[in-house]
């Protein structure tokens, strides 16, 4: 149902939507869908694509050379590589088509540049778009640089990601929150950080991948033609996800599908395991959705995993899992979750394949905080607009 607004005024989403990630997109497309539902505000995600975000995902072979690599592996990493770039470009492919469903602005690659004057709001988030590690310093897009006053600023479900900014810049971040309108961030810890700086008021938002709700995603889940499968993602190097999942196959007689390198499929000549490598954001909900359950250390599958009511363990990483405690806090859920260098407990595994619980019943008053948040910033901007006409 849309609430309020006019249809010509806009309200753009800064974050990190062309990224070619899955949880980058479908937070930028949950989000935007859902104010879209919402409001008569004409909804813009801005464009914006630095450097920085592409370059990750570029196929290129020198960036699988190492210094002083020897000849032989130098060949090993080639016909790896050579096999690996079918699946990256229908994977490019699958996003570039789903990108097609967010409504954009024109492409800007640098951050000099200024969203016109019937913007009345800009949203900041999700994602981590105040890590400096990841943006490469204090980014003015992702701060609300690019609009002017009257316009808000609303941060919904943004996240740092890290436990403190540098000193060189701390000063100057601390300038920029102050001129947030409305802070939401998605973990406890950047609460923490932003008010040691200044004295503001900071909500923790649900990401918006669970503020749209399990039915919206129904929506756009893909067929998935395989079953009787454990799933594993894994965004950062951790070993003992894949060991545990091939103990698991073996005791369940299950597949591993895995959302990695092609050659993942000669590791285990015993069982029957695929690459994902290929997929699209919509083929990643899919086959959370229809997985027997899931061993990840990512925070948006663990997200999916509770929306779709898999069964689930999550692998805590060395550093930066604060994103993933606040959900399992939030969900009631910490009894899914692996510490740093832990494997499965025999306990884990002997009741890994029992009913799920259905934590996503815990996220409810979460949901409802979140979005009223959102809902009353926007109706201030609105407001304030209006007084000001």
């Amino acid at each position: 149902m849309r609430e309020f607004g006019v249809e010509e005024e806009k309200i753009g989403i800064a974050t990190f939507h062309c990224a070619e990630n899955y949880g980058a997109f479908l937070q930028a497309f949950a989000l935007s869908k859902w104010i879209q539902d919402r409001t008569l505000l004409k909804v813009m995600v801005v464009n914006y694509r630095p450097e920085y975000l592409l370059e990750p995902y570029k196929i290129c072979f020198k960036k699988r050379l190492a210094a002083n690599m020897p000849f032989p592996r130098k060949c090993k990493a080639f016909i790896s590589f050579c096999v690996e770039v079918p699946y990256r470009l229908v994977r490019k492919r699958k996003f570039k088509k789903a990108e097609a469903l967010l409504p954009l602005t024109g492409k800007y690659v640098s951050a000099e540049f200024k969203l016109d004057a019937s913007y009345k709001g800009i949203i900041l988030g999700s994602d981590q778009i105040w890590n400096t590690s990841l943006t490469q310093g204090l980014d003015p897009v992702y701060w609300g640089g690019t609009v002017s006053e009257p316009c808000k600023k609303i941060a919904y479900a943004a996240s740092i990601g890290l436990s403190e900014y540098p000193n060189e810049i701390k000063e100057k971040a601390a300038e920029m929150f102050a001129q947030i309108d409305y802070i939401g961030v998605r973990e406890e810890a950047s609460v923490d950080l932003i008010q040691s700086m200044l004295k503001k008021q900071v909500m923790v938002n649900v990401d918006p991948v669970m503020l749209v709700g399990r039915d919206f995603w129904h929506r756009y889940e893909c067929h998935v033609a395989i079953d009787n499968y454990i799933l594993v993602y894994c965004v950062r190097n951790n070993p003992y996800i894949m060991q545990d999942a091939y103990r698991l196959a073996k005791m369940y007689n299950k597949r591993i599908l895995h959302f990695g390198d092609p050659s993942i499929r000669t590791i285990f000549p015993d069982i029957e395991v695929h690459s994902l490598s290929y997929c699209g954001p919509f083929d990643f909900i899919s086959y959370i959705s229809q997985a027997d359950i899931i061993l990840t250390d990512s925070f948006h599958a663990m997200c999916f995993s509770i929306i779709y009511n898999r069964r689930f363990f999550v692998y805590l990483n060395k550093t930066r899992s604060e994103r993933l405690l606040t959900l399992a806090t939030i969900g009631k859920c910490s009894d899914r979750l692996i510490e740093w260098g832990g494997h499965l407990r025999d306990e884990n595994i002997q009741c890994a394949f029992s009913p799920a619980k259905d934590y996503y019943e815990n996220f409810y008053y979460k949901r409802e905080e979140s979005q009223e948040y959102l809902l009353s910033a926007m109706k201030g901007l609105i407001n304030e607009t209006d007084k000001s006409g």
